[in-house]
Formats: C-alpha cells, sequence, structure tokens
C-alpha cells in the first residue's frame, strides 16, 4: 500500500552549502580543478545522512497454511481495474478480487472459498523503519467498533519539515457466514490480524483506506476510518460498481483496434500503468512512481528533470487524457518556489532554473544541485516546451493563463537575463551540460559551449513566451525583451561530409572527436542529447521535411543499429533516452520498424506488463536491479510509439497511420492532434482509408497526404473545398464542426 504523499521529506544538507555556483565554474575554465565534489549524493540504507525518500503505508496480507506447491495465481484486468487471485488447495480454491478504487485513497476486497479450503490470516502490516531506526513506533488505533483499527506513524518536523502523519485504517469483517469461523482481531507493534476458517460458497470482505495531514481533512484519522467503511458484501457491490464505471469512463477517451494484436494489448496495458500513478489533485509521480517496495526507493523517487519527470506527460496529450497536464501543471506551480531559488543562488538572476532534482515537500532551499549533469541549462526550457504544448493540442487560453502561463514567463526571463549576463559577442551560450553526455568539466569548456539541447530550448522557450504574451495579449515590455534575445541565439549546425551527414552537438565538436566516424557513432547511440534529439523530443524540426536539419538527422540515425546499441547506451535500460526510438517513427525509416516492434514486445514480464529492461534472454539490455525494475514512466514509449505510428500532429500537420505497415488492418477513436482537431481513421489494405476529424476551435485543417487520389470531404453531407500542395492537403473548419474523409488505398 502506498501513497504519493507519504515522503520523508527532510534533508539534513542545505543547497547553499554545498552549491556550486556559475561564476565560480566560469572562473576555472582553464583549470577544471574544483577540487572535492561539491555535491551531496544521493544516501540510502546505512547512511549517515538521511535523504528524502518515499515511504511505505504497509501491505495487506493473506497468509494461508498451504504447501510449497500450494498453487497461486493471478491476473489484473485493466478495462475494470480488478485483481483477483486465486489459491488453489488440494480439494478447493481460495478466491481473493481486490481494487484499488479509481476515486478513493481505498482499498477494498473480498474473498471467497470453493470446496473446502484452509483456514487464513488476514493482516495489516507497516513496515519496520529500516533507513532510520529512531522513527517513532506506528500507533494502533480502535475504531467506534470492534471491527475499526488503523495504524498510524509520525514523521517528526526537522530541517524544515513540518510534522506528517499518514493513517492506514482497516474494517475486518465481522459478520462471518453462519459456518464460517473467525477470530477477534489480533494486535502485534507493527500490525493487525484477524484468522478466518470459511465453508464452501461464503466469503469475508476487507475494506481500508489512507489518509495523511496533506490532505485538507480537519480529522484524517476519522476520514481513514471512513474511507473503510463497512466490510460487507453491500459496501462492496457498491464499490466496485463506482469504480468500474470510473475506469469505463476512462477507456472511453480513446482507443486503438490493431491487427497486430500483441502491439494493441502493450499499448493498452502501458496506458493502465500510467493511469495507476497518475491522478488530478494527486502529487504527481517521481522516479520509480513513488511507491517503494522497500523502505527507500532507488534514486529516493526524486523528480529528475532532465528527463524523467518529462516521460510522465510525453503521451498526455495525444492518447485525449489531457487531464494528466494538470498533474504537470501542480508539480510546476508547487515547484516553481525551488527553481527561482535556484536561479538567484546558483547565477544571482532573477526568473527559474531548473537543476538535476528536487523532492516532495522540501523546503526550496534542500534541493539537490549537480555540479555538472544539474549544470544542463535546457531543463529550463524543456517544460515550457512541454507545458505549451497543451495549448497547441487545445488551444485552451484559460489553462494557458493560469496553468502555464507564469512558469512560461519566468524561465523566459532567467534565459533573457543569462544571456544578458554572460554571453559575449561570439553569441555562445556556456557553460553548460549535454545533459549527461558530457560526464565532466573539460578545461577550456570543450563539449560546453553551445550544446545543441540548449540552443534548442532557448530558442523554444522564448518563442514560447513571446506567442504566449501575444496570446495573452500580457507582458508587451517583457515580450519585446524575449524577442531581442531570441534574435541571439544560434542556429545549430549542420552538414555532409564525405557524403555523410553530420550535426554539432556543441561548437567544438569537431576538436573533442577528431574522428569523424567516431563522432557519427556517438551520435547515433549516445541516450542524452544526441541521436534524432531535434526531432524528439527537442522537436525543433517535425522529422519529415525534405531537407535542412530534419534531413541531415534523418540520415544519420538511419544508420543506428538499434537492436545492437552499446552498452554504455543500454545500461539503464533500452528505453532510457527517449532519442533513440521516437525520432525513427517521425523521421518515417519505416526500414526500422521490425526493430522497433522487436523492441517493444521483447521487452515484458511474463504477465505481459512493459519493462523497460529485458525480462528474457538478456539480448539486448541488462537485467534491471531489484530496487528500479518498476521506472513506470519509461512506459511512455509503448503508448506514444504506438500512437504515433497511427497518428502524428507535429508542426500543426496531422498524419494519418504515417508508420503503419500497408498490408495491415489498423483504426483508432478519438486520439488528439495539434490545432484542437480530435481523430478517428480506419485504414485498410483492399479498401483505403476513412477518418473522421472534429474541429474543436475552428483552425486550418492540414494533412500530409501521400494518397494516389485526392480524397472526399464532406461536412454534414456537403463536399468541402480543400486544396491541394507540395503534399499538404489544406481546408478551414467551422468550431464543433465534423469532417468526413475517404480515400482510395495509399500508394
Amino acid at each position: 500500500v502506498g501513497k504519493n504523499d507519504v515522503w520523508d521529506s527532510r534533508m539534513d544538507v542545505k543547497t547553499s552549502d554545498v552549491v556550486l555556483k556559475q561564476d565560480r565554474l566560469i572562473a576555472t575554465e582553464d583549470s577544471i580543478d574544483l577540487g572535492t565534489p561539491i555535491y551531496y549524493p544521493i544516501h540510502y540504507v546505512n547512511s549517515s545522512k538521511l535523504a528524502p525518500t518515499p515511504k511505505p503505508v504497509g501491505t495487506i496480507q493473506v497468509r494461508h497454511p498451504g504447501l510449497s506447491n500450494t498453487g497461486i495465481s493471478g491476473t489484473v484486468d485493466i478495462e475494470k481495474g480488478i485483481l483477483t487471485v486465486e489459491y488453489d488447495f488440494p480439494d478447493g480454491k481460495l478466491i481473493i478480487e481486490t481494487f484499488v478504487h479509481r476515486e478513493k485513497n481505498k482499498i477494498i476486497g473480498k474473498i471467497s472459498s470453493e470446496g473446502d479450503t484452509p483456514w487464513f490470516s488476514l493482516i495489516m502490516e507497516k513496515a519496520p523503519d529500516y533507513i532510520d531506526n529512531q522513527m517513532p513506533m506506528p500507533v494502533i488505533t480502535k475504531g467506534s467498533d470492534i471491527k475499526k483499527w488503523a495504524i498510524s506513524q509520525t514523521i517528526p518536523a526537522r530541517d524544515g519539515v513540518d510534522d506528517f502523519t499518514w493513517h492506514f485504517a482497516g474494517t475486518f469483517s465481522d459478520n462471518p457466514p453462519n459456518r464460517a469461523w473467525v477470530s477477534n482481531v489480533i494486535q502485534w507493534n507493527y500490525a493487525l490480524q484477524k484468522n478466518y476458517k470459511l465453508e464452501n460458497g461464503e466469503s469475508i470482505v476487507f475494506s481500508s483506506g489512507v489518509t495523511t495531514t496533506r490532505e485538507s481533512y480537519s480529522e484524517p484519522l476519522e476520514k481513514a476510518f471512513e474511507l473503510a467503511g463497512e466490510a460487507d458484501s453491500l459496501n462492496y457491490f457498491s464499490d466496485k460498481t463506482s469504480h468500474v464505471e470510473a475506469w469505463k469512463k476512462f477507456w472511453q477517451a480513446s482507443s486503438i483496434t490493431l491487427e497486430d494484436k500483441e502491439l494493441e494489448a502493450q499499448w493498452y496495458r502501458s496506458i493502465f500503468g500510467f493511469a495507476c500513478n497518475l491522478k488530478p489533485g494527486a502529487q504527481a509521480p517521481g522516479l520509480n512512481a513513488n511507491i517503494p517496495i522497500y523502505d527507500y526507493s532507488a534514486w529516493n523517487s526524486a523528480y529528475t528533470w532532465n528527463h524523467n519527470v518529462q516521460k510522465w506527460y510525453f503521451p498526455a496529450l495525444a492518447i485525449h487524457h489531457k487531464e494528466w497536464y494538470d498533474v504537470l501543471a501542480e508539480l510546476i506551480r508547487q515547484s516553481t518556489p525551488t527553481f527561482e531559488y535556484l536561479a538567484k543562488l546558483i547565477f544571482n538572476l532573477d526568473g527559474a532554473y531548473i537543476d538535476l532534482m528536487t523532492y516532495p515537500f522540501a523546503p526550496a532551499d534542500r534541493a539537490f544541485t549537480h555540479p555538472n549533469y544539474g549544470r544542463s541549462l535546457a531543463h529550463t526550457g524543456w517544460f515550457s516546451s512541454l507545458l505549451f504544448q497543451q495549448y497547441e493540442y487545445t488551444y485552451d487560453t484559460l489553462w494557458l493563463r493560469e496553468n502555464a502561463y507564469s512558469y512560461i514567463s519566468k524561465a523566459a526571463d532567467f534565459y533573457a537575463n543569462y544571456l544578458e549576463k554572460y554571453q559575449k559577442e561570439d553569441s555562445v551560450i556556456m557553460p553548460s551540460m549535454l545533459l549527461e553526455d558530457t560526464p565532466q568539466w573539460n578545461p577550456g569548456f570543450l563539449k560546453s559551449e553551445n550544446v545543441m539541447t540548449d540552443l534548442i530550448m532557448f530558442k523554444k522557450a522564448l518563442q514560447i513566451a513571446v506567442r504566449s504574451a501575444e496570446i495573452l495579449g500580457t507582458d508587451s515590455e517583457k515580450a519585446s525583451r524575449w524577442a531581442f534575445y531570441l534574435g541571439r541565439i544560434p542556429e545549430i549546425k549542420y552538414g555532409w561530409k564525405d557524403g555523410k551527414a553530420w550535426y554539432a552537438i556543441y561548437k567544438d565538436w569537431e576538436i573533442a572527436w577528431p574522428d569523424f566516424n567516431d563522432y557519427l557513432h556517438h551520435l547515433r547511440t549516445s541516450r542524452w542529447g544526441c541521436s534524432g534529439w531535434p526531432i524528439f523530443p527537442g522537436e525543433i524540426v517535425n522529422g519529415d521535411e525534405k531537407e535542412g536539419l530534419a534531413k541531415a538527422v534523418r540520415e544519420v540515425i538511419r544508420e543506428t543499429d538499434i537492436l545492437n546499441l552499446p552498452n554504455d547506451t543500454r545500461e539503464l535500460g533500452t528505453f532510457h533516452g527517449e532519442a533513440n526510438f521516437l525520432p525513427f517513427i517521425r523521421a518515417g525509416i519505416m526500414e526500422k520498424y521490425s526493430d522497433l516492434r522487436t523492441l517493444i514486445l521483447d521487452h515484458r514480464f511474463e504477465s505481459g506488463q512493459f519493462s523497460p529492461f529485458s525480462t528474457g534472454e538478456d539480448r539486448y539490455v541488462s537485467q534491471a536491479t531489484i530496487s528500479s525494475w518498476r521506472i513506470i514512466e519509461n512506459q511512455y514509449f509503448p503508448i506514444l510509439g504506438i500512437t504515433e505510428m497511427l497518428l502524428q500532429s507535429q508542426g500543426s500537420i496531422i498524419r494519418l497511420f504515417p508508420f503503419w505497415p500497408k498490408d495491415q488492418e489498423a483504426s483508432f477513436n478519438s486520439l488528439m492532434a495539434q490545432g484542437a482537431f480530435q481523430v478517428s481513421a480506419a485504414y485498410e489494405p483492399s479498401t483505403g482509408l476513412k477518418t473522421e476529424i472534429t474541429s474543436l476551435k475552428g483552425n486550418k485543417c492540414m494533412i500530409s497526404w501521400k494518397f494516389n487520389e485526392k480524397p472526399a470531404i464532406t461536412r454534414e453531407g456537403q463536399p468541402v473545398d480543400f486544396e491541394l500542395e507540395d503534399g499538404i492537403l489544406t481546408f478551414d473548419t467551422v468550431p464543433n464542426t465534423v469532417y468526413l474523409l475517404q480515400s482510395a488505398i495509399p500508394e
């Protein structure tokens, strides 16, 4: 049992005590001898320092007297969000049906007996505090009657963090069937236990609720008891009905149907994994989803802002779950005081600057600042780009104003202020890191000038700020200043050498990589700011342009052997680097389709759940460590990857089935496209394409057209005029109107 706001947020080191300030970094340009590392590492078990970490609330256990060969099988019905587990005894089955209620902080279940089954124990347990054995003991509280009990624990105030308490309340069934046997509740220091023996056809219900003092309840413990409710069949049926209806509503947002059923299943499974962790109004998930299986979590489940946070939101808009963006907006809103603090502390500048890590509920002055990986200036603009995408997909001006513009303007202020303070007449932006591609600072800041990710995100953040101010009719003077510094951003250099394409990941790439072929190998295989980064996630080119930077990137990555990446690329999982995979789809490199499909389908547990790590014969990547096997955020790739095989809209140009085999059927319903369009389409090799496009805001619709014949486009049964020029089909639309498009088979 876990909950996203159950965090020990205490940190006994202040950021100001360990920070490497930018002016000091610049002063070391020739020697780069920074002495002792000026940052604090992440501490785990047996550490002398206590680092922030999510805490498990506890477990709900069923213990039975079966033998080692007692069969146990479980299935999760992702359509309904229900887990069913069967214990197969010699003369009967014990069946558990349980779920985490989609709309409540509540777990409820029913245990039933078929045939002759043994006794079992139902236990609520709070795990011991391994990493801090001085933590106060949990407290057990009896509720209003003998059925209701709770385990509570308080983390005492320290390091600028207030007292924090969570309550794990449970209701044990006290209305057993006539022939059942039940004991009283047994109290342990960490646990509550009740024993049962059910006869054939009998069942009992258990129910539990979790609340915390970080929520708005005036009496959190009483609310936990209220959530647990009554453990009887009537309440179980009521909760199950509302839970299933909530999942039904969720799945109605969008859907796909593929001839390739394995890919189809992976799309749904991965979305289910995301939906179990992203909930508007709840604390945003961090690395490893904030649900630890121990008393600590790998990387402390921190918010790692150099790409892990972003992954949670990559697929949201395209699959019509823009409510996930409300979670992102709230996370940015909560974190902005920390970003402003870091901008002032590290650079003595106003605005918002994002370093490597922050922790939920920790004070702003306890952020984690890394002296090199953290000093990637691109992080700041990346979140401007991510937030603004909500407007690009919805044209929701109110959301832009209330949820995005504050951060967008502060990020642009920081970039403009940075250029004003540090950029010289040579137009170089420095010193900065290419995400984690460069492990250390080099003399003369080799590899740290005009870093490609910075050139992309400085430019995008300033462009977005200018456009947002125009859309909202505000900050005209600021917008003029942002536009001025936008003109100071160098373009990314690219070209062809010895007949091979290249692009510059930093200003001095030819000095850093004197062997051109070694440089190309690095471009193709590094997961950090290389490969297809300008296509995705940088998104400064659409990927399918015929000339320019997109063509150069496309030619570079076309030679990447994605089934045999080097060990350093695969170290944290094949799907750890987003630029190594999705760009192939956007660039339309169809010869990589089979490889991409192989990667998606070969990285699965036996249950079918996607894993970024190899779980088979270790063919592509190393096995995951036991503390980091989850990394649920990497499930974005099957979601967005498969979605963009069917529909793309980068650059506000709709692309229908752009990366789908021509000999396979496929359809999708209610996917979203930039420009505020809702799209449903079906493709059959023998009959061609049928598409329904709903224009939500009345924008001009542009479609990339690669079919033999011009389509027939109608609105309410009447033909619609359109233009077809240079492969782009264009027509005007009316808000909240449906357009039907039909065409013959593709070329």
